[in-house]
C-alpha cells in the first residue's frame, strides 16, 4: 500500500473517533431547532465537543498518527474539512428532495 493510501486511511481512522461525538451533539440540537440547526451544530459545536473530548482524555492516540507523519493540526483540519462536505452534501440532498 502506498504511502499516500495509508495516510489517508489512518486520517479517516481518525474521523471515525470523532464523528460519533459530533453527531450526539448536533442531534440535540436537530430535535430542538430542526436541520439546518443540526448543519451548523455538526460543523460547529460538534466539531468543538470533539476537540476538546480528544484533547482531554485521548491525547495519547496522538502519538501514533505523529510516528505515522501526520500532525495533529492535519487531523483536525481534515476532521473540519469533511464535516463541511459532509453538512454540505446533506444541504444540498434536503433541498433536492
Amino acid at each position: 500500500m502506498s504511502y499516500l493510501a495509508q495516510k489517508i486511511l489512518n486520517l479517516f481512522e481518525f474521523y471515525k473517533s470523532t464523528i460519533l461525538f459530533s453527531v450526539v451533539i448536533a442531534s440535540i440540537s436537530l430535535v430542538f431547532s430542526g436541520i439546518n440547526s443540526f448543519l451548523i451544530s455538526f460543523v460547529i459545536l460538534g466539531f468543538a465537543c470533539s476537540f476538546i473530548y480528544q484533547e482531554y482524555f485521548k491525547k495519547s492516540e496522538y502519538l501514533f498518527y505523529y510516528n505515522n507523519k501526520i500532525s495533529t493540526a492535519q487531523l483536525w483540519a481534515f476532521c473540519f474539512l469533511v464535516n463541511i462536505s459532509f453538512a454540505g452534501i446533506l444541504k444540498v440532498m434536503i433541498e433536492l428532495f
